[in-house]
């Protein structure tokens, strides 16, 4: 993160919209739309890209800033088990899948009983 070099950016951002600024203005857009609608579509669509070119750059400033901020913050993804939970985990997912079929068809058969056996 230290290698980024925002200040850096920025002059990139600030000499790309000098270059644009400076292309719009030798290319007299506003005569090549009255005389050549063409070429003044060109001149116009070159400017806008270089005007999202400045705006992506000035954007990445800004989410790096935004990112940094998350990341200073940031909260663990996983929390430390208890040794509790770990038994209980190893209890439910011991054996092999058909073992655990045959263990979850029981349950469900004794739960089936307690609920026929129960009078509404």
């Amino acid at each position: 993160m230290e290698k980024v070099k925002l200040k850096q950016g920025l002059k990139i951002a600030m000499t790309i919209s000098g270059v644009g600024n400076a292309y719009l203005q030798e290319s007299q857009f506003w005569k090549l739309y009255r005389e050549d609608r063409p070429s003044c579509s060109v001149v116009m669509k070159t400017s806008l890209g270089l005007v999202c070119l400045s705006s992506s750059i000035c954007h990445l400033k800004r989410n790096f800033r935004s990112l940094m901020k998350r990341v200073t913050n940031a909260t663990p993804l996983f929390r430390e088990m208890r040794d509790e939970e770990v038994e209980l985990f190893r209890q439910r997912f011991a054996g092999s899948q058909a073992d655990r079929l045959a263990r979850a068809e029981g349950e469900t058969k004794k739960l089936s009983q307690k609920l026929n056996e129960t009078k509404i």
